[in-house]
């Protein structure tokens, strides 16, 4: 086999190697890809979840203390009136503790609400930032996946191209050396008519 032929080979399988070489590459990426993408998602969810659980522990102290304030304010307002009976009557204790009662009410309700809005308004905000979140990764991964289909097709078409060149190179070349060989064992007419002629 001439040397023109081995190199031809060896060129050929060198880009079949290198082709197999950018493939594992662009699936190893899009692997890295994908991986990151789960955490990302993975890490979303779990923030969301510890807002919410903060948020919900925040309401929930808010209503503790409040009624603590308002036991606080009855029990005051109870004890005050008792104290005052020796020196008063018993209507204008009753009117003080039914006022405080209503007012600390009214005053529990408005805060409690308050609250609920605040936290509603949260939980919405949240999970808007998660969607928003959840699209713009799906839509990254949408864009890293085509280019990365594009890049592989692209370097497949030009391995293939190159593999057929390399291919057709080679067989051009056999071709010549065939040709070379065929005119060295037989030479042409005009080679043989280059000789002299002997006299008779």
């Amino acid at each position: 086999m001439s040397w023109h032929v081995r190199a031809g080979l060896r060129r050929l399988f060198t880009a079949s190697g290198r082709m197999v070489k950018h493939l594992l590459k662009l699936w190893a990426s899009l692997v890295v890809v994908s991986v990151n993408v789960v955490i990302v998602i993975v890490l979303v969810v779990v923030i969301s979840i510890v807002i919410v659980v903060v948020e919900v522990e925040v309401v929930v102290e808010a209503v503790v203390g409040l009624v603590v304030v308002v036991l606080i304010i009855v029990v005051d307002v109870v004890l005050v009136g008792s104290s005052n009976n020796n020196n008063s009557n018993s209507s204008g204790s009753c009117c003080t503790v039914v006022v405080a009662v209503v007012v600390v009410v009214v005053v529990a309700v408005v805060v409690v609400a308050v609250a609920v809005v605040v936290v509603t308004v949260v939980l919405v905000v949240v999970a808007a930032l998660v969607v928003l979140v959840v699209v713009v990764v799906v839509v990254v991964v949408v864009v890293v996946v085509v280019v990365v289909v594009v890049v592989v097709v692209v370097v497949v078409v030009v391995v293939v191209v190159e593999v057929l060149v390399l291919v057709v190179a080679a067989a051009v070349v056999v071709v010549v050396l065939i040709a070379l060989d065929a005119r060295n064992l037989f030479p042409s007419m005009s080679e043989q008519r280059q000789f002299p002629k002997k006299n008779v």
